[in-house]
């Protein structure tokens, strides 16, 4: 009975429409290609693809978006042990992913026309150079930190950017924020406000703090997750099109994801969440290809288990080695849907002001002089941001600090 209601409430959500048709890619299209790829062998990862193939003919699942949005491990498992159907949970979770992983490969594939593709700067010129340009539409890109670190801060310049002139490297439109963490900081939106009014009175002259803040269209209080989730998929296309939206900033998602997944045992129900941000992610990749939008995501960050934490450096990515101690938040469902990762940190060291940013090179010299050598500098204490990821260009970093009139290099 449980099963039947829980297929019941899918059944009556809203499914999202697109023009896209490898939306309803044929999965048994997908599981004979799995098959043909599997090298000889390998015979029971064949037959596990079989019976898979065999369980979406008998529930009538016709399209891998079918799948991902009905299926999950525990659901699977059940079935196939109510059929006498003995199959390793691993071939399960290998099959979803393998299924996840082509559905966000084919549908959502980020070098799709990105040459085409206008960029938004940040408004930081050490940021934009750190992104290769500057923030791309129709991608969602997400900035992760800990608390303090200045997300909000870079989200509200992302905002205001969004309305500045052209030459300026915004792209004279309406910003759209969708703020988690209670009542939107709107006063220290209006100090930075005061810094870019005089750029923005070159569109018009009669422009004034009032009209700004009226450009700026905030979502209504979300609380938890199903509110955001139903203000996603019911309001938020239908205020784009109101308000010719261009970017959008999600600040932040971890927040409100972080609970309400628990199971019976009280453990995080990790399928039940990914269930949940396949069909989020699906919707924003959707409406940032739709109307060419800029999405950006805030996310929090958690501790990264290594075996020697404290000397772990990456040697694929020349930044500071806090970055192999901490990850964004939400795990592996949440990261496949993002095209652009970057990471915010705070760190004790201090740089010269005479260092240009991002003088890569240098800062990569001067933080790898050895395991044990501390590298302090005079005067500034500064914060990081971070390309740890991203299919158009190689791994960044730059210096900022966060100021009243903004975000600035250093």
């Amino acid at each position: 009975k449980e099963e039947e209601r829980e297929e019941e409430e899918e059944r009556e959500e809203e499914h999202m429409e697109d023009d896209d048709e490898e939306l309803n890619k044929n999965i048994q299209e997908v599981i004979n290609n799995l098959v043909e790829e599997e090298e000889e062998g390998h015979k029971e990862e064949i037959e596990s693809y079989m019976i898979m193939s065999q369980y979406c003919q008998v529930r009538g699942i016709q399209t891998i978006q079918e799948f991902l949005e009905r299926e999950n491990m525990e659901r699977i498992e059940k079935r196939l042990q109510k059929d006498n159907i003995n199959m390793p949970n691993s071939y399960i979770t290998e099959f979803i992913f393998k299924i996840s992983a082509i559905y966000l490969r084919d549908v959502f594939n980020p070098l799709t026309e990105m040459k085409e593709k206008r960029k938004l700067s940040s408004g930081t010129k050490g940021i934009d150079a750190t992104l290769h340009g500057g923030l791309r539409e129709g991608l969602i890109t997400e900035i992760a930190g800990e608390a303090g670190v200045g997300k909000t801060q870079i989200g509200i310049q992302i905002a205001l950017q969004t309305m500045m002139p052209k030459q300026y490297g915004g792209l004279e439109g309406t910003p759209l924020y969708i703020y988690t963490a209670g009542e939107f900081p709107i006063d220290r939106f209006k100090s930075y406000v005061q810094h870019v009014l005089p750029y923005l009175k070159e569109l018009n002259k009669e422009i004034d703090e009032q009209m700004i803040l009226e450009t700026l269209h905030l979502s209504p209080k979300i609380n938890n997750y199903k509110e955001l989730e139903s203000y996603i998929y019911h309001q938020l296309e239908e205020q784009i099109k109101i308000y010719k939206t261009k970017t959008i900033i999600l600040d932040d998602i971890a927040t409100v994801y972080r609970v309400g997944f628990s199971n019976n045992q009280g453990k995080l129900d990790i399928m039940k969440r990914a269930r949940h941000f396949n069909k989020l992610g699906e919707q924003l990749h959707r409406l940032a290809k739709k109307y060419d939008m800029i999405i950006v995501v805030m996310n929090q960050v958690t501790a990264q288990i290594t075996d020697n934490m404290t000397n772990s450096v990456d040697t694929t990515l020349p930044l500071h080695p806090i970055l192999n101690k901490y990850k964004p938040a939400l795990g592996l469902a949440w990261a496949r849907q993002v095209h652009v990762k970057c990471m915010c940190y705070l760190t004790n060291r201090t740089i010269e002001p005479a260092i240009a940013v991002p003088d890569i090179h240098k800062i990569q010299q001067q933080l790898h002089l050895g395991d044990q050598q501390e590298v302090v500098f005079p005067n500034l204490s500064k914060r990081v941001f971070a390309l740890t990821h991203a299919a158009f260009g190689e791994k960044r970093q730059c210096i900022y600090t966060v100021t009243p009139k903004g975000i600035t290099s250093c």
